[in-house]
C-alpha cells in the first residue's frame, strides 16, 4: 500500500475567485504559482498546494472540490479501485500534474491521484 507519497493539493470552491485570491495571498500570506491562461478553466494555483476555483451552480454545497495525492504509479491504484468495484470518474488522462485519475470516495467526495509534479 506504499504507493501514496503525500497529499498533493486541495482545491477549494469559492464564490468570488479574485476575492479569494486576495484573501489567501494578502491575509493568509500564500503565493500565487499559476493563473489560468486564456481558454483554460478558471483555476488559480497557490504555491503552498491550494487551488482556488469558482463554485459552479451544480456544486454540492461543499467547499472542497477534490483532494489529490501524488503516487509513484497509477497502475496499482487503479488495480485496487477495480478490485474494490470503484469506477473511475475520469482518466487516466494528462493533467497539469502528470497523468491523473479521478474517483469518488464512499461519501461522494472527488479524489485525484496523479503520477507527476506540476508542470
Amino acid at each position: 500500500m506504499g504507493d501514496v507519497e503525500r497529499l498533493s493539493h486541495l482545491a477549494l470552491r469559492v464564490t468570488d475567485l479574485e476575492q479569494a485570491v486576495k484573501f489567501y495571498t494578502e491575509v493568509v500570506g500564500l503565493t500565487v504559482l499559476a493563473r489560468p491562461k486564456p481558454g483554460e478553466p478558471p483555476l488559480v494555483v497557490l504555491k503552498e498546494g491550494i487551488g482556488l476555483k469558482p463554485a459552479s451552480a451544480k456544486a454540492t454545497g461543499t467547499v472542497i472540490d477534490h483532494v489529490a495525492f501524488k503516487v509513484t504509479s497509477l497502475e496499482p491504484v487503479m488495480a485496487r479501485l477495480a478490485a474494490a468495484g470503484v469506477p473511475l470518474a475520469d482518466g487516466p488522462r494528462p493533467s497539469p500534474y502528470g497523468n491523473s485519475i479521478y474517483f469518488l470516495d464512499p461519501d461522494g467526495n472527488k479524489v485525484e491521484c496523479h503520477d507527476g509534479e506540476r508542470r
